[in-house]
């Protein structure tokens, strides 16, 4: 056999051509962006470490979240196609794109699934607590909500955004602001505040047990994992190689400013 009709091994990639289709804006981006790593869950792990969660903000914003945000908006404008599948595809073939975006679904799948087994179990005590405990319950709800969430992005981009933009104001945004307030109006009247502002290196460094704050330390890191997942709508952005930045940036700046805020407002 020749050497021009063996098969290749290397697949080759497909050409980064932008849809038609491309309605998404700096806000709804943004919004759809700090949907999908924006929580409050993991507020309280972060307010356990007392001032020096300010260093362990400024730590994963600079080592971790900054870092990925540069590298998403720089793939995200140049190969704005399908995300981490094209991105990885263009590098390494089909075969391995195909890997890249099958374990970030996998993982996205048994981690919603986790968060909506709890979602469940905690609604159930507002109207039948023995629900808590019913598997059938719990599994009917993760159905469910899987099912709606899929008919609804079935009506296109524009609609998943407009979903993602009022679940996340209703579900984060106000709560946070809320109980920010509520904090601001707990200080201010005469409330204890149960922080120390000691002004001692170990007070705002984590150099006593440095071990455990490792381990307190990863729940700032997950607090931002998945701000690059909003690349696979790259090119369904208007202007992509300027919005796409201004967006992911907007997003990690509103994760960042609420989640310090809001985990002081725990400590009071």
């Amino acid at each position: 056999m020749d050497q021009d009709s063996q098969p290749s091994l290397i697949c080759s990639a497909t050409p980064a051509t932008p849809s038609s289709g491309q309605n998404l804006g700096i806000v709804t981006l943004t919004m759809m962006t700090a949907a999908l790593f924006f929580t409050l869950r993991n507020m309280p792990m972060m307010a356990a470490t007392g001032l020096q969660m300010i260093f362990f903000n400024i730590v994963t914003v600079f080592a971790f979240l900054v870092p990925i945000a540069l590298v998403a908006a720089e793939l995200a404008t140049t190969w704005p196609k399908n995300g981490v599948f094209h991105w990885v595809e263009e590098a390494y073939g089909t075969q391995w794109g195909f890997t890249a975006v099958w374990l970030q679904w996998v993982q996205s799948v048994f981690g919603i699934a986790s968060i909506l087994a709890y979602i469940a179990a905690s609604l159930s005590y507002a109207f039948a607590p023995q629900f808590a405990s019913n598997r059938w319950f719990v599994f009917s709800v993760i159905i469910l909500v899987y099912w709606v969430a899929t008919l609804a992005n079935l009506r296109g981009t524009r609609a998943s955004g407009i979903i993602s933009a009022v679940c996340l104001s209703s579900g984060v945004l106000v709560p946070s602001l809320v109980l920010i307030v509520m904090a601001i109006v707990y200080v201010i009247t005469d409330h204890p505040v149960h922080l120390n502002l000691a002004l001692t290196p170990d007070n705002w460094l984590p150099l006593l047990n440095p071990q455990h704050h490792l381990l307190l330390f990863l729940s700032f890191i997950f607090g931002v994992v998945g701000i690059e997942v909003s690349a696979g709508h790259a090119r369904e952005v208007k202007n992509v190689q300027r919005n796409y930045p201004i967006a992911v940036f907007a997003a990690a700046i509103i994760g960042f400013i609420i989640t310090l805020l809001g985990d002081s407002r725990s400590l009071s």
